[in-house]
C-alpha cells in the first residue's frame, strides 16, 4: 500500500547494468500479444484475489486466510501458500526461496521465483506485497482481526501469480528469447515500512546483483471512472540518473497498455511536471532506489494529476479497511497484461 518508509541513506550504483535505449519504442510479437492475453484473464485473477483475501479457501487443508498482517496467523500461512502455489505453477522450472529477515524481533519471510538466462547482464524484478492491513477500521486487532486486502494487495499477488505462468509460457514458446534472469518477489511487512524489501534489495546490493528493472504492482484492483487511468511512479529525488532510469522502465510499461487489445487503459507518469513525485517512498519499489537500482510503483489512480492540468484521484474508499474485499477484475487483468510484458521485454530485448 502506499503507505510510506522512513528516512534511508541512498546508495548509487557504480557503472550499473542498463537497458537499451529506446525501450518505449519496443513492441511485443503476435505470438507474445496472445499468449499474454490468454494467461492472464480475468476470471483466473479474480480468484487469486479471492483465495488470498479470504473469500475462498486459499486451499483445502490451509482453509481461509482471513488476514496477511504480520501479526496474524494468516501472514505464515499466506507465505506458505505463495511458496507452494509458484513450486506448483513452476512444475520444476522455478527456483523458490523464502527469504528470512526480523522485524521488531520476529521472523518473517519474503517469496521469491526465479527463472533463470543467460545472454544479457542484470537481473529483471517484478513484485508486489504479501501482507495486509486493516488500521483504518478501529479498534482494529492485528492479531485476531480480518485484513483481507483484496486491492491492497491481493491484486499484486494475483498478478504476481498470473505473471509467473505467462513468462513460463512465453519462455516455452519463446525458448531463445530470454536473455535475462527474471524473478517473481512477494514482500512481507510493507505496511511496516518496507521491511520485507529493505532486506532484500539490501541483500542483493551486498551481493552485487545488477538490476535493470524493477517493477512493484501495489494496488491495482480499484477504478470507478470512465477512463480507466492508473500510476506509474518513478520519482526519486536523491538521484536524477536513477530516476531517469526509473521514468525509462515507467514509459516501457505505458507502451505495453497499447499492445493488446482490450485497451483502455490510460497510464499517468510521475513525477510529470511537478518536482516531486507523490509515491516516491510510499511503496517497495522505493527499496531498490535506496540501493541505486531503476524501479517503477504501479498503482491506481490513488494521487490526484501528474501536473495541475491532470485528472483527480480515484481513490479507493476501503483502503486499510475490513472492507477491502472485491476488486475491478477486468482493469486489473489489463494492468497485469501490460506490466508482465514489460517485464518480459525488459528480459528479452
Amino acid at each position: 500500500a502506499p503507505g510510506g518508509a522512513g528516512a534511508a541513506l541512498f546508495a548509487e550504483a557504480a557503472a550499473p547494468a542498463a537497458l537499451a535505449a529506446g525501450v518505449a519504442a519496443w513492441s511485443l510479437s503476435p505470438q507474445e500479444q496472445l499468449v499474454l492475453a490468454g494467461a492472464i484473464g480475468e476470471p483466473a485473477l479474480g480468484g487469486l484475489v479471492a483465495r488470498y483475501s479470504g473469500a475462498k479457501p486459499v486451499s483445502p487443508a490451509a482453509g481461509h486466510i482471513l488476514s496477511r498482517h504480520i501479526d496474524h496467523t494468516g501472514n505464515a500461512a499466506a507465505v506458505a501458500a505463495l511458496a507452494a502455489e509458484l513450486n506448483t505453477i513452476g512444475a520444476g522450472r522455478l527456483t523458490i526461496r523464502r527469504q528470512r529477515f526480523t522485524h521488531e524481533g520476529k521472523r518473517h519471510e519474503n517469496v521469491e521465483a526465479s527463472l533463470g538466462a543467460n545472454g544479457l547482464s542484470g537481473i529483471v524484478i517484478l513484485s508486489a506485497h504479501l501482507d495486509s492491513t486493516a488500521k483504518d477500521t478501529p479498534p482494529y486487532r492485528p492479531s485476531a482481526d480480518p485484513a483481507p486486502g483484496a486491492d491492497d494487495d491481493a491484486s499484486g499477488i494475483a498478478a504476481i501469480l498470473a505473471a509467473a505462468g505467462a513468462i513460463l509460457a512465453l519462455a516455452a514458446a519463446l525458448p531463445a528469447a530470454m536473455r535475462r534472469e527474471i524473478r517473481l518477489v512477494l514482500f512481507n511487512a510493507e505496511e511496516q515500512g518496507l521491511i520485507g524489501s529493505r532486506a532484500y534489495a539490501r541483500e542483493l546490493s551486498q551481493e552485487g546483483t545488477e538490476v535493470v528493472a524493477a517493477f512493484q504492482l501495489d494496488m491495482i484492483g480499484h477504478s470507478t471512472a470512465q477512463v480507466r487511468g492508473f500510476e506509474l511512479h518513478a520519482g526519486f529525488t536523491a538521484s536524477a540518473e536513477v530516476q531517469r532510469r526509473s521514468v525509462q522502465l515507467a514509459e516501457l510499461v505505458q507502451a505495453m497498455c497499447g499492445q493488446f487489445a482490450d485497451g483502455g487503459l490510460a497510464p499517468q507518469v510521475f513525477p510529470g511536471a511537478e518536482p516531486f513525485d507523490p509515491g516516491e517512498g510510499r511503496s517497495d519499489h522505493y527499496s531498490f532506489h535506496l540501493e541505486g537500482y531503476p524501479a517503477c510503483l504501479i498503482s491506481e489512480d490513488f494521487f490526484a494529476g501528474p501536473g495541475p492540468t491532470g485528472p483527480p484521484a480515484n481513490p479507493n474508499p476501503n483502503y486499510h479497511q475490513a472492507t477491502d474485499t472485491t476488486i475491478n477484475e477486468g482493469y486489473a487483468a489489463a494492468i497485469s497484461r501490460a506490466v508482465t510484458a514489460a517485464a518480459w521485454v525488459a528480459a528479452t530485448r
